[in-house]
Parts: structure tokens; sequence; C-alpha cells
């Protein structure tokens, strides 16, 4: 599941800063992402996906989508920034996950709401900054075109921005916190799922684990590279006794290439 992108602020649409100083409103172009996840935080087993990806950066007054994601702004000054923000994880199929063998699916989750932004720091020029972001998303799985609410998300994290000419990189640091409901989607275990090897279990709300991730990215005049990569120590969680939940430590990281096609 947690394609989260992965919390990867829309990954797989790959949003780069161009760095040029004239920036036009519109990019886009086509290119290719791979990833590699885990199939939820806390799961056994991982995935790897090799895709082709779009390339869209749109920087409008009220609705951006650029290196900072997606997000809709409803204030912003020299510090703060009230926006919306978004992400997406990937369904799970039972069948390809040992732990949850002869469960339901696991839907692809939307989420979405607010974000509050602060700048603690920036340099001139804005070659580093330092951000603090507090985004609380409501989630929606969806199977096929019916929606499910399943809870919320709040990830708070402080991020180290830094530029040198056209190469770009970050380090964040961010725990994670998810509602009962939200929680007990994935980690829940009902009677009717369970076996002598995964007793019932009823999820607990509250904190899931820390991420630590690295961004880096790479403009070449029409041309973007960007790798991400990221740790998540899940030590301490509050469901680490569900039979859902086998590893204390996951890794995720991915790659796109992509080339900008159209322009103003």
């Amino acid at each position: 599941m947690l394609l989260r992108i992965i919390y990867l602020t829309p990954f797989l649409l790959f949003p780069l800063s161009a760095f040029a100083e004239a920036e036009p409103r519109w990019e886009a172009g086509i290119g290719i992402g791979g990833l590699h996840l885990p199939h939820y935080l806390g799961a056994e087993q991982s995935r790897n996906i090799v895709v082709p990806v779009p390339y869209f950066i749109y920087r409008g007054d009220a609705i951006r989508y650029d290196d900072k994601g997606f997000r809709g702004v409803f204030f912003e000054n020299d510090k703060w920034l009230m926006s919306v923000s978004a992400n997406f994880s990937l369904g799970v199929d039972s069948e390809d996950n040992d732990a949850r063998s002869g469960m339901e699916d696991l839907d692809p989750i939307l989420e979405f709401g607010p974000k509050l932004t602060y700048e603690i720091y920036c340099s001139e020029q804005d070659v580093s900054c330092v951000r603090v972001e507090l985004p609380v998303r409501a989630a929606v799985s969806f199977d096929g075109l019916t929606g499910h609410h399943r809870g919320f998300s709040v990830d708070p994290n402080i991020k180290y921005i830094h530029r040198v000419g056209k190469l770009r990189w970050n380090i964040s640091a961010a725990p994670i916190f998810r509602s009962q409901d939200y929680a007990n989607y994935i980690y829940g275990v009902t009677i009717n799922d369970a076996t002598a090897m995964r007793p019932v279990y009823e999820a607990n709300s509250g904190y899931t684990g820390m991420r630590y991730s690295f961004h880096l990215s790479r403009h070449f005049d029409r041309h973007h590279l960007g790798f991400f990569i990221s740790h998540f120590d899940l030590q301490g969680s509050e469901n680490a006794d569900s039979p859902l939940f086998l590893e204390d430590h996951n890794l995720s990281a991915g790659f796109a290439w992509s080339w900008k096609l159209w322009f103003p």
C-alpha cells in the first residue's frame, strides 16, 4: 500500500523546480519512474514498480503544483503558508502479501486536507531554507469509483532544503500519526479473518513511526532527474502488536527522469 508516494508529495508526477530566474506559469512533459516500496508500513514484503510518468508544473496564484507538491494556497506571506495538500497510496492485493493472505485487499487511498507551513530560516536567494510543515489529511479509500472514509493522518515534519545552481537536495524528519479508523483499516484483524497464526486485533490511534527522507534533483534545460530514499523507524508504534505488523524498519526509494516537451 503506502506508496505514499511515499509520503512522496506526489513523486509519480515528480514536480521538480526549473530553478530559472523567470519561471513560466506551466510546464509539461513525459518521463519514467521507478519505486521500491513496502506494501504498507510494518509490512514484511515490498514491491518494485517501473512506470511511465507525466511531468507537470503549474505555478498559479491560488493553485500550484511544483517542487513543493500540489497545494491550493489560502494564505501566504514571507513566513507562513496555508494551503491544501494531497497524498496517494497504492492498494495491496492480499494474495501477494503472506500476512494478509485470505483477507480483503487494501484499496488505494487518497489523502486530502489543509497544510500549514512556517519558514524558520531562508538565506539570500533561497539557497538554504528550513521549514516546518503540518499537514492534516482525511483519508478516503476507493473501490472502483466508490469511496470510503478511513479516518485521518497527521505528519508534522521539519525540512532542510539546499540549492547549488540547478542541483537541489533536502532532508526531512517526520513523526507519523493516524486515527483509529485509519490504523484499523491497515492493521486490524476481524474475527472472520482470524486464524491460528493471525489472532483478532483492533488497532489503536496514535504514533505509527518516524520517517527520515533524502531527496535529490537536478535540472538540465529540458531534462529533470530526481532520486529519493526514505527510512521508516517504526519502533514504539501503537500497533506493533498487530499480527500484520512484522517489521520495525522499512525502506523506500525511487527515481524519476522526465523530459519537458511543452512550456510557454
